[in-house]
């Protein structure tokens, strides 16, 4: 909604549907699988009025899909094996800034596929690899996105482009068939460990992966609103690779206390311009332990929940430029020049959260303590914290109760 006024900025009517059809076979050849089809529809129509280019334009999405899952066991291992065929069309309607209409249509078509392998090396210890490719389509808002959403304005991959002065332009709409933009294909690689040794559970998973045309949401400007500087930002493609790992050490240290143990690491690269890629989560780590009280007053089960998580600072976050260093013209940003952010990645910081929750039969109540310790800190992956914290200290009550129905 705009302030002081009743004409919202955004009007508009989304409707999909989404029908899935699946059929788990007979056992064949030793073959356990399943056969699907899927029928995805979106329809897209803004309400006029507004007295605004639309953010993103009319449109109808028709994705059509089938696919294959089979396994084939052995004694000590399994095959699987996945196949997807995609058949996508779009039919776009929409409007450029001087209001004269634009329409455009194509389509998308790929197969995707699955290979995994899972081993079970002893009794007590399994490993699993998987290869697969993934492909996605990009959607509307990162196609079509055009102006002012919120603190931030944006562009979308078909809504701006480069004249021949180098200057950014957003005056016309290009087509489909006429961009060099193309759906992202990923190769993906993951392997894992798993020791259970009572009353210990470890897992170690690694996995790269490489995504072809990458899309991300990247810096650009900062121009001048009534409302002070807004920061721009453009749609753009990378051919990246990710690699990362994570560790999990889960420990039934009683019959009513256990804990979970979890640290995650991602490493990720714009190969096609060897640089840093902005937006990628940092290293954190975090340690669960959850209590199952004995049964007292008229109370079924109790369970209290202490959750502690450690976020680092993102070390591989890309340059800082500051906005006024983009508005006094001390530094020159084009489509080509180097990603940048515009403020330092955040500080590291520790969170901790309690949670009870108390079982009475049909009604179950609950109070959970989030930030416990009121922290003041910015998520790296919240865009708002170029602005202002996160929430501190937030207490929740929550109160449930089941109606059973029984009849004799």
């Amino acid at each position: 909604m705009r302030r002081n006024a009743e004409l919202p900025i955004i009007d508009l009517d989304l409707i999909t549907s989404d029908y899935q059809l699946e059929w788990e076979h007979p056992e064949w050849l030793n073959l356990n699988g399943l056969i699907g089809l899927q029928a995805f529809v979106q329809n897209n129509d803004n309400n006029p009025g507004t007295g605004t280019t639309p953010f993103i334009p009319n449109y109808n999405t028709f994705r059509y899909s089938a696919f294959v899952i089979e396994s084939l066991k052995s004694n000590r291992g399994t095959v699987e094996l996945g196949v997807r065929l995609v058949f996508e069309t779009n039919d776009v309607r929409g409007r450029k800034t001087n209001q004269e209409l634009i329409a455009d249509r194509f389509n998308f078509a790929n197969l995707t596929s699955s290979l995994g392998y899972i081993h079970r090396v002893s009794d007590n210890t399994t490993f699993r690899t998987n290869f697969g490719t993934a492909w996605r389509t990009p959607n509307m808002a990162e196609l079509y996105s055009f102006g002012q959403h919120g603190f931030r304005t944006s562009f979308g991959l078909l809504r701006y482009y480069t004249n021949e002065d180098g200057n950014l332009r957003t005056d016309r709409v290009t087509l489909m068939e006429s961009s060099d933009v193309t759906p992202e294909k990923g190769f993906k690689w993951i392997n894992e460990w798993q020791l259970r040794k009572n009353p210990n559970t470890y897992t170690f998973t690694a996995y790269a992966n490489y995504i072809e045309d990458f899309i991300f949401d990247r810096p650009l400007a900062v121009v001048g609103t009534v409302r002070g500087p807004m920061p721009v930002f453009i749609f753009d493609q990378a051919d990246a690779l990710f690699a990362g790992a994570d560790i999990s050490w889960q420990r039934k240290w009683s019959s009513t206390l256990d804990g979970t143990l979890d640290l995650s690491y991602l490493w990720s690269r714009n190969l096609k311009r060897d640089e840093t890629l902005i937006n990628q989560p940092p290293m954190t780590v975090g340690y669960k332990l959850n209590w199952t009280t004995p049964n007292f007053w008229k109370v079924n089960t109790s369970q209290l929940s202490l959750n502690t998580d450690y976020t680092f600072q993102q070390f591989q976050a890309p340059r800082t430029v500051r906005p006024d260093e983009l508005i006094d013209g001390s530094v020159v940003i084009t489509t080509e020049s180097e990603i940048f952010d515009f403020r330092d990645a955040p500080d590291g910081y520790f969170l901790l959260d309690l949670s009870w929750r108390l079982d009475f039969g049909p009604l179950n109540v609950g109070v959970s303590i989030q930030n416990a310790f009121n922290a003041r800190y910015r998520n790296y992956l919240n865009e708002m914290r170029y602005f202002a914290d996160e929430p501190g200290r937030n207490i929740l009550f929550t109160v449930n109760y089941s109606f059973n129905n029984k009849s004799t």
